[in-house]
C-alpha cells in the first residue's frame, strides 16, 4: 500500500493508516500484527502504557510500521492530537474493550460510560 485516492480522487502519499484499540494485547494486538503485515501504517492505541509499549516493541522487530499511543479514546483531544500526528485515519478498529464486575444494579453511571 503506497499511495491511495481520496474521496475527491486526489492521490495521498504513503501507507494507509489504520488505528487500532486495544491494540495491546488480544483481538486489537493480531489485528494490528495483520494490518502491519498487509502493508498498513499502524497506529496502536491503548490505555495501559506499559504494555502498548511492549507490543510497539515486538511490532516493529519484525520490521513493521507503527506508532503507539497511550490514551483514552473517550478523551476528544488526545484523539485529535493523535490524528494530527499521523495525517490521516484510513481505517479504525475498535478492539478495546473494558470490563466493570458488578451487576447491572451495581454499575456507576462513570462505568457505563467507560464501558461504552
Amino acid at each position: 500500500m503506497n499511495d491511495t485516492t481520496t474521496q475527491d480522487g486526489a492521490t495521498a502519499p504513503g501507507p494507509e493508516v489504520a488505528f487500532v484499540t486495544g491494540a495491546a494485547s488480544g483481538i486489537g494486538l493480531a489485528t494490528a500484527t495483520r494490518l502491519g503485515r498487509a502493508g498498513y501504517r499502524v497506529a496502536l492505541v491503548d490505555l495501559d502504557a506499559g504494555k502498548r509499549a511492549a507490543a510497539e516493541a515486538d511490532l516493529k522487530a519484525l520490521g513493521l510500521n507503527v506508532k503507539g499511543y497511550a490514551l483514552n479514546v473517550c478523551d476528544r483531544a488526545a484523539v485529535s492530537r493523535m490524528m494530527d500526528d499521523e495525517g490521516r485515519v484510513d481505517v479504525v478498529v475498535c478492539a478495546g474493550g473494558v470490563y466493570t464486575p458488578p451487576l447491572v444494579e451495581g454499575v456507576t453511571e462513570g462505568d457505563f460510560r467507560r464501558t461504552l
